[in-house]
């Protein structure tokens, strides 16, 4: 390993004294260390700062340093260049972090030592069609999400996959989400948890009216198109809960696996359903 990039969110508490820490474990071993430019003026290193396409050629690894929501904004944006990703938790819940900030010094040994594997995840390429024009593309790793607006009207999304018609949801929207999304805003919506191993991708409605509306699991290999039908709504496209676009009626959404995947840096041998246990029951088996 001859390159490192950390990635903090400079909004976090203690992120600047943990980023420093990293730094200079990582400078000691003769290993190079590039920062985005935010990063390094955090910690009063301007000169380390590098732009995203500089990180994305030299970087072998991608430590983050923030909460689950960071590390779905930097797999987004580092998909392309497929470098696997180690996520050390500073937020909450951190289902995609691999550990905690105070479990940093203890791993990053089996870090230095290449004693870790890859995870791979599945991850999801959708496209606005506007009047039979693909108008924008997004990429994802835990969802694409229709969702009305504030007002209280129902939309309807009529929903095939591949050419075969599944349902007309009126309701509050439509999740398509990956396993690693099964944890997210679907979970919330009502729908089951999926293990991160399996090639999936699973709709959920989200608030249907019709009360046999459940989560459909397909393959990973079929495509799902979502057609837009309302006339009072502001309707949005979300990707990750953290980009955004607005549809219009009539509009479609064409959801398909992506070629790129997120590597995700394993360092503990941690089954997912341990991972489930610590999250969801705050309980660690011993």
């Amino acid at each position: 390993m001859n390159s490192i990039a950390l990635i903090p969110n400079i909004h976090k508490d203690k992120v600047s004294e943990i980023t420093r820490r990293m730094l200079k474990i990582f400078m000691d071993h003769d290993i190079n260390v590039y920062l985005t430019h935010e990063g390094a003026d955090l910690i009063g290193e301007p000169e380390m700062g590098a732009s995203s396409d500089e990180i994305g050629n030299v970087a072998d690894i991608i430590v983050i340093l923030g909460g689950d929501g960071t590390i779905l904004k930097v797999a987004r944006e580092y998909a392309y260049y497929e470098i696997p990703i180690l996520g050390v938790n500073l937020g909450k819940l951190g289902f995609l972090a691999e550990i905690e900030a105070s479990e940093i010094i203890g791993n990053l040994n089996n870090l230095l030592e290449g004693n870790y594997t890859i995870e791979e995840r599945l991850m999801l390429d959708a496209t606005v069609i506007r009047e039979r024009k693909e108008i924008s593309t997004f990429c994802a790793l835990n969802d694409v999400i229709i969702a009305k607006g504030p007002f209280s009207r129902i939309i309807e999304v009529e929903t095939k996959v591949g050419g075969n018609y599944l349902e007309t949801y009126p309701g509050d929207g439509l999740i398509v989400s990956t396993p690693t999304g099964s944890t997210g805003y679907s979970f919330s919506a009502g729908g089951p948890i999926i293990s991160s191993n399996l090639d999936v991708m699973m709709i959920t409605p989200i608030c249907p009216h019709l009360t046999h509306n459940r989560s459909v699991i397909i393959s990973s290999n079929e495509t799902v198109f979502a057609r837009l039908k309302t006339y009072y709504s502001v309707v949005v496209l979300t990707v990750d809960g953290q980009q955004g676009f607005t549809l219009q009626d009539g509009d479609e959404i064409k959801v398909s696996r992506s070629k790129y995947k997120t590597k995700l840096v394993k360092l503990r041998k941690r089954s997912f359903y341990q991972l489930l246990n610590e999250k969801l029951t705050g309980s660690q088996e011993v």
